[in-house]
Order: structure tokens, then C-alpha cells, then sequence
């Protein structure tokens, strides 16, 4: 706790010293205001319309298997700025963002509702709101305060928006940034399972609460020091993250159980995790490489009992793991590109006990590599609408969580005002997947996720109004069948989706 509190003052202190009021190169009493605010809007309107079939491969039967729906979001950013920019306040918001035909209002269902007070039924949720401005006396040094996005590399680790502060400046050739956020999750009572006890174990009973981390007032924290620096043909990002939950004295941790949405199964709790990575992109005559690699370690100091309903991973308190993403793109001329892909996440080994596995903190599921396998962009997180195996009711894998995935594609662009994506992936499980049954996991094992083919057309109607036809078609192997369903019997439908996208940017 000390400890916690130390680096938040810290944090704090940093921005009150730039900030100083002697920095001000006037008194207060010839101190005039400007009230002249320069105004940046800008946004995006998107409408789509998805079919999705067979994304329980058969299992649920055809009234389950089949779900049909659009939706549209509308999407402002507001800037309001002094006439040299050295200071202005920024708000994103979201005025209609809705899933037509859903009114989720009274949805009690998991965790308070799989997408229970998500803004999934035309409802104003604002996303960011700070204070962004220009330290006195310091060259090239900027402070952000309030609610705002942090993400890392390509997203595959940290993509999230968390209240909290910001501090970058100048180093070299490049730019340091030094960042603080709080992910607010405790109680506002003790409950019954306020008071931690050794070891913390997830059978204690806690007292419902009115925020997330029933019975446990601990907040969870963030603290991130990156570098970037711009190449001559690319970009460079290496940074470390330390996160620490200090809610776990009532048997639950903030990531899983604090989250309103389903992760894939026998996911550990989070105590603490230390992240270690690095992102490039360079470009050197006709070929682009991208490429990032994450380490993790860190600590589930939750002591289970049981699998919490297959939810949790029983493990030793030791966390670990690995990402690594490489994209080799190869542009042919002016039309055609083609390129290669390849993608890699630790698993684990063993759900009885063991380390347990770690490859990301928290995402919003932005990241994109197929259709139907990993998309997904969720209600959970950004209010959207749930796309592709990882959305929380298939409680399939984000990211390369446990995947060894390969992809070739292709793009080719026939006129200026079109462009033509195709894609082939086949995914493996890096560890066996198990399947489960209600008390957990059972013997049987595969590491075969399966396959998939992708298509994208994209048509530019105007120069900011865009519209797109999408398909995947996935051929699920007997892993991803024991992932999402638990058992391998009964499944022999592939996966298929059908999307249309309408966005117009402004």
C-alpha cells in the first residue's frame, strides 16, 4: 500500500513542479485572459450489418447457430485550444452508438450482464476527457491529465482507455513518455471478505457490492515509461509496464473477475505483471517489415480452490509469458502488394497447477489478423458489438493467446477508387487446448485451431465516404472446437461471416 502510494505521489508531484506557478512569465495581476479558443471536430460515422453462421460449429443447434444484426456508431472528437495550442482540453464521445433490434437495458445476465450498460442501445457515453498542456519553461515537455487512451506497440498488450496522467519530452532523437493510470475497481464497503487472509483463497464468500471488486475498496494501478523515436524509414517503440492490483484481500483480482465480459476459459487472476516489449516498422525499398515482441511475468496471489466455473486457471502464483508479431509486406508496384505473417503467443501447459500464462494485459480488441478466428471488437470494452470467436459468448482466444498462427495475403487495387484483400491463415495452439466439462478440465487434448479464408473489397465513394464487403470462412480444428464448446462431439458446421461496412470520416 505504501508503495502504491509512494509512485502516485511521485506522478503527482512531477506535474505541480512543471506546472509550477512561478513559471508563468507574468504576475497575476497582468495576467489577461484570452478568450479566443481555436475548435478541431472531428469524427466518424460507421453503419454495418453482419451475418454470422455456425459460430458454435454445430454444437448449439440451427436456432443458435445463426445471428443476423447491424450496427451503427457515431463518433465525434472535440478539441478546444488557446491560439498557439499550448493548452486545450480533449473529449471523445460517442452521440448514437446502437445494435439495432437490442435493447440490453435489462440484461441481468453474467458479471451484471454480458453487455449490460455497454452504450449498446443509443445511449451518450463519453470515452476521453483531459486536460493536455504545454509545461512552463520546459521545452518540448507536455503533461495530459484525466481520461485518455493508453496503448502500446501494435496492441496486442495494452489498447485501453483508463483515467490517469501523462508526461512526454524530448530525449535525443527521440521522445519519453512517462505514464500513470488507475483502473478504479474497489468497493465503497469492506463486505465480508474486506479483511485479506494467508493464503487469500477465491472460497470466501464476498458481500454484493456496488462497484466492481465486491468487498475490496483496493484500486488497481499502471505505470508505463516508453520511448519512441522516428526512423528514417520507419518508427522504433520500446517500453516497460508495471501494473498492480491491490483489491485481492477478497479473493477475486480485477482482471478476470472485475471484467463485465467473458475471457477464455481458465484464465488466471492478475495480482501484478511486469511488461517488457518493443515494436518496429521500416520500411527499405519495397519492403515494409513490422514486427513486436513482448515478455510478461508477474504474480496470481489468488490461491483457488475450484475453477470458479471454469473461469480461472488454478496455478503455482507464478505468471509468464510471450508475444511476437512480424508482418513482411512487399509491394510489387503501384497496384499489388503481397505479404506474409506470422504471429505467436504463449498457452499453458497445465490448468491443474503449474506457472500460469500471461500474454497480455488489457485490449479492446482492435488488433486484426482474420475475419471469424480472433476478431474482435467488443461491447465489453468500446461499446461496439461482438465479432469473431472472441467475442464473450464464444469465449474464443484474442490476440495470439495461445496461438501459432501463419497468414499469406494480398492486396490489389484495379482502379484508385478500389481495393481487393485476400488472406489464408492456419492457427495451432502453441500448448494443448483441453477440453472441459463443468468441473474442468478433462483428458481430451488437441493443438489443431484450424484454418481460415478471407476477402475484403473496398470501395471509395467519395475521398471520406467508404464502403466495404467482407467474408471469412473458418474450418475450425479440434482445438478451437474443445475451446469454445468443451467437448469435440456434434460439431461439423464451418464458421462463416458476412459484413458490410458504410463509414464516412470527417
Amino acid at each position: 500500500m505504501r508503495k502504491k502510494i509512494l509512485l502516485t505521489s511521485v506522478m503527482m508531484l512531477a506535474v505541480m513542479i512543471i506546472a509550477a506557478p512561478f513559471a508563468n512569465k507574468a504576475s497575476a495581476e497582468e495576467a489577461k485572459l484570452d478568450s479566443k479558443v481555436n475548435v478541431k471536430l472531428n469524427g466518424v460515422y460507421n453503419v454495418w450489418g453482419i451475418s454470422q453462421n455456425n459460430f458454435f460449429f454445430g454444437a448449439n443447434g440451427p436456432l443458435a447457430e445463426k445471428d443476423d444484426y447491424i450496427v451503427q456508431m457515431l463518433r465525434l472528437k472535440l478539441e478546444l485550444a488557446d491560439k498557439d495550442e499550448d493548452i486545450k482540453v480533449v473529449t471523445r464521445f460517442d452521440l448514437a452508438q446502437g445494435w439495432w433490434g437490442v435493447d440490453n437495458a435489462g440484461d441481468q445476465g453474467f458479471n451484471g450482464g454480458q453487455f449490460h450498460n455497454k452504450s449498446t442501445f443509443f445511449d451518450f457515453h463519453v470515452d476521453h476527457a483531459y486536460l493536455d498542456f504545454k509545461a512552463p519553461l520546459v521545452d518540448g515537455t507536455r503533461v495530459a491529465i484525466g481520461r485518455m487512451h493508453f496503448a502500446l506497440g501494435n496492441k496486442l498488450v495494452l489498447d485501453d482507455d483508463v483515467d490517469g496522467m501523462k508526461i512526454s519530452t524530448t530525449a535525443g532523437p527521440g521522445k519519453i513518455t512517462l505514464s500513470y493510470g488507475k483502473f478504479f475497481e474497489g468497493d465503497v464497503g469492506t463486505g465480508t471478505c474486506g479483511t485479506p487472509v494467508a493464503p487469500i483463497t477465491s472460497t470466501c464468500v464476498p458481500a454484493l457490492g456496488a462497484l466492481n471488486d465486491r468487498g475490496n475498496a483496493g484500486d488497481s494501478n499502471m505505470f508505463i515509461a516508453q520511448y519512441d523515436q522516428a526512423l528514417e524509414n520507419g518508427s522504433f517503440s520500446a517500453w516497460y509496464l508495471y501494473y498492480s492490483d491491490q483489491g485481492t484481500g477478497d479473493g477475486t483480482a480485477y482482471i478476470t473477475n472485475g471484467l463485465t465480459y467473458n475471457r477464455p476459459r481458465f484464465t488466471p487472476q492478475v495480482s501484478s505483471l511486469n511488461i517488457f516489449g518493443a515494436s518496429v516498422k521500416y520500411t527499405l525499398g519495397q519492403v515494409t517489415i513490422t514486427a513486436e515482441g513482448d515478455y510478461l511475468s508477474g504474480k496470481d496471489d489468488i490461491n483457488n480452490l475450484t475453477y470458479n466455473a471454469n473461469r480461472n486457471d488454478i496455478n503455482n502464483g507464478t505468471l509468464d509469458g510471450a508475444t511476437f508479431y512480424a508482418d513482411l509486406n512487399y509491394k510489387i508496384n503501384g497496384q499489388v502488394n503481397i505479404g506474409v505473417k506470422y504471429g505467436y503467443g504463449t498457452g499453458d501447459k497445465d490448468q491443474t497447477g503449474g506457472k500460469g500464462n500471461i500474454t497480455k494485459l488489457k485490449t479492446q480488441g482492435f488488433f486484426y489478423f482474420t475475419e471469424v478466428w480472433e476478431d474482435s471488437i467488443m461491447p465489453d470494452v468500446a461499446g461496439i458489438t461482438p465479432q469473431g470467436l472472441g467475442a464473450p459468448n464464444t469465449q474464443g482466444y484474442r490476440e495470439f493467446e495461445n496461438t501459432t498462427a501463419f497468414q499469406v495475403y494480398a492486396n490489389y487495387k484495379p482502379v484508385k477508387w478500389m481495393n481487393l484483400f485476400a488472406s489464408y491463415s492456419v492457427m495451432t495452439a502453441t500448448e494443448m487446448v483441453t477440453g472441459f466439462t463443468g468441473a474442468g478440465p478433462n483428458a481430451i487434448q488437441s493443438d489443431k485451431l484450424g484454418s481460415e479464408i478471407d476477402g475484403v473489397a473496398t470501395i471509395g465513394l467519395y475521398s471520406n465516404l467508404q464502403l466495404q464487403a467482407r467474408v471469412g470462412y473458418f474450418v475450425p480444428g479440434e482445438a478451437a472446437k474443445l475451446l469454445v464448446n468443451g467437448t469435440n462431439v456434434g460439431q461439423n458446421k464451418k464458421a462463416l461471416e458476412f459484413k458490410s461496412t458504410l463509414t464516412y470520416k470527417f
